[in-house]
Order: C-alpha cells, then sequence, then structure tokens
C-alpha cells in the first residue's frame, strides 16, 4: 500500500464523517437542564438571583484591586520576597500579562447586569409585587 492510496482513502473516509454526521436535528438543540430564557425574569426572585449572579465574579477581582490600590498609593510597600508583578505595580510598570491587572471579571458583570436591564420590564408585566419601587431601586442598584 503506498502513500497516494493511504491519502485518498483517508480524504474519502473524512468526507463520508463530514457529510453524514450532520443533520438538521444538529442545530435543534434543547437546553437540558438549564433554565431557558422564556422561563426566567418572571418574578421578583429570578430578579435578585440574577443580580447576585452578576456581582460574584467581581469577588474575584477585589483581592486584586486592593493590592493595586494599596500599591501605586504608596499604603503598601513590597517587601524582597514580593512576585515580579506586585514589584512592576510599585514601580508604575503596567504589562499586559500581569494577573493583577486582569479585568476580564468586570466585563462579565457588565454583561450580565445588562442582561438583567434588559428584562426589567418582562418581570414588572409578570410580577405584580415588582411595583415601580423595585423597578427604581434595582434600576438605582445597578447603576449606582
Amino acid at each position: 500500500m503506498n502513500i497516494q492510496s493511504v491519502i485518498r482513502t483517508f480524504t474519502i473516509g473524512m468526507i463520508a464523517v463530514f457529510t453524514l454526521s450532520c443533520s438538521d436535528d444538529f442545530f435543534d438543540q434543547q437546553a437540558g437542564n438549564r433554565i431557558h430564557p422564556d422561563q426566567h425574569y418572571q418574578t421578583m426572585v429570578d430578579v435578585e438571583l440574577s443580580l447576585y449572579g452578576a456581582i460574584i465574579p467581581l469577588q474575584e477581582v477585589l483581592p486584586n484591586l486592593i493590592m493595586i490600590d494599596g500599591l501605586r498609593s504608596d499604603l503598601m510597600d513590597v517587601t524582597p520576597n514580593a512576585s515580579l508583578w506586585l514589584r512592576e505595580i510599585n514601580n508604575h510598570v503596567f504589562s499586559a500579562d500581569n494577573p493583577y491587572l486582569d479585568i476580564s471579571a468586570f466585563y462579565r458583570s457588565i454583561i450580565n447586569l445588562n442582561e438583567v436591564l434588559v428584562n426589567l420590564p418582562k418581570v414588572y408585566e409578570n410580577d405584580p409585587n415588582f411595583d415601580d419601587f423595585y423597578m427604581k431601586y434595582v434600576t438605582g442598584g445597578i447603576f449606582g
């Protein structure tokens, strides 16, 4: 068996796999045990849980923010055992690969809070307990 017949057989096999494995059912996947968007944001409890879920990623960032604030404002100083990343922050040198300067959790929170804001009118229509006061309370908490 030569190399050309192996390549030809492999190519024909891959074409057969790709053409026969995908059907219309492939694109009609159900969410499984996850919450579907139509089932969520029905009551005030859904809004509270979504707000907690949006704020949780900030817990990852807060220890880093404390270190950055302390080192940049000269309230803290580095010790000889400090890492290179902390020494850079102390010297006001910022590199893109510094793990203390990762702001992705802020973006995750912003995306989640924007989703809550978009769905607040839906809850306002569905839940009679979610009145004007709670609407202003939640939006003020998000923007405040």
